[in-house]
């Protein structure tokens, strides 16, 4: 079962210059519990943005290129990072989790939203109200969402306390 987790804007901004558009402390903080010890897929620029390997998950990074990493450069203050070839992504999940007890979820960018959002079993999205300007944008994605899938959670309208942001978050599943 895949799962996605994005912040985008009504028309699907989810970015600017390799960075996130606004600032939403609160969002991030809900980003860091729903992925936390679960194993996140990202693009190799992704992975580039951050300033490290996120803490107490396992990383799974997608490249069209694999890159020859040594033993000691795939594992950073604890964090697992793996890279792979879309080809490669179900037989690396396996390899991390033979079991599969952990949830598999997809965070960004562009390119690889735009290829697993219609493979997504549940998305949880945060909708950014405030008209944001940016240079990555995926608006099929909440297109898809609201035409697709069930609401199954939805926190009504916040306030972003930082920067002001009017934004929702809002659990999509599969319907079946």
């Amino acid at each position: 079962m895949l799962e996605l987790i994005a912040a985008l804007t009504q028309s699907g901004v989810i970015g600017i210059n390799g960075t996130i558009s606004w600032n939403i402390p609160e969002d991030l903080a809900h980003f860091r519990q729903y992925t936390m010890n679960q194993i996140i897929v990202m693009g190799r620029k992704t992975f580039q943005s951050l300033p490290r390997p996120l803490p107490n998950r396992t990383h799974i990074v997608l490249t069209n290129t694999l890159w020859v990493q040594s033993p000691d450069n795939c594992k950073y203050n604890s964090c697992p990072v793996h890279y792979c070839t879309m080809d490669d992504l179900e037989k690396t999940i396996l390899e991390v989790d033979p079991d599969r007890r952990k949830r598999v979820i997809i965070i960004g960018g562009g390119e690889i939203y735009r290829h697993f959002y219609k493979k997504c079993d549940r998305m949880c999205l945060t909708v950014v109200d405030n008209p944001i300007r940016g240079d990555v944008a995926v608006p099929e994605i909440l297109h898809y969402a609201r035409k697709h899938m069930k609401v199954v959670n939805r926190t009504g309208k916040l306030y972003s306390a930082m920067g002001g942001e009017v934004y929702e978050i809002i659990t999509y599943k599969r319907e079946l």
